[in-house]
């Protein structure tokens, strides 16, 4: 949130610097047009900084189509439908190489029976993220739970596998 913060500050005072050089060249003071630029300046790399340091996920995104027909096969259970991506890696700055498109498949199941669920994927046949964790969809959360928590009651519960694996076209990118 920090990262926000700083961002949208370092984006109003590049707004006000271009006010400031605007009025500078409006009422002939230099003096203001150098403010005016000197801000601009400092607010732009202020932007580029907090870009640079917030986090975000990259992974890939369900098919939208696909995902309304995968609602259907797998009812969620919970008040909170979430059913939007599969994570690759989390922690990641904006300037991260994106994966390529993959294929996928829908191959098990997971539910703590209180307020998480989710699907596990395979991504390219495997379903073993590189940090360790499992390949999944956040499927749907009672409320007061967060989507991160898929993770900790698959490594908790295991999964169970489908008898008839769901195949998934999967997008790249960056979710925030």
């Amino acid at each position: 949130m920090d990262d926000v913060k700083r961002k949208a500050s370092g984006i109003a005072g590049e707004v006000i610097g271009i006010a400031k050089r605007a009025l500078g060249e409006l009422t002939a003071r230099p003096d203001f047009v150098l403010e005016g630029e000197k801000q601009q300046a400092e607010c732009r790399a202020q932007v580029a900084a907090a870009k640079q340091d917030e986090k975000i996920v990259i992974g890939w995104l369900l098919d939208p189509e696909r995902r309304r027909q995968l609602l259907a096969v797998f009812p969620p259970r919970y008040e909170n439908v979430v059913a939007h991506h599969v994570t690759l890696a989390s922690g990641q700055t904006g300037d991260t190489p994106l994966p390529a498109d993959r294929a996928g498949h829908v191959v098990g199941h997971v539910d703590d029976g209180e307020s998480v669920e989710a699907l596990v994927v395979a991504v390219e046949g495997a379903t073993d993220r590189p940090d360790g964790s499992t390949y999944h969809v956040t499927w749907s959360l009672a409320p007061g739970r967060r989507a991160v928590e898929s993770n900790d009651v698959i490594a908790k519960l295991g999964w169970d596998p489908l008898v008839a694996p769901q195949s998934l076209q999967l997008t790249a990118a960056r979710l925030r």
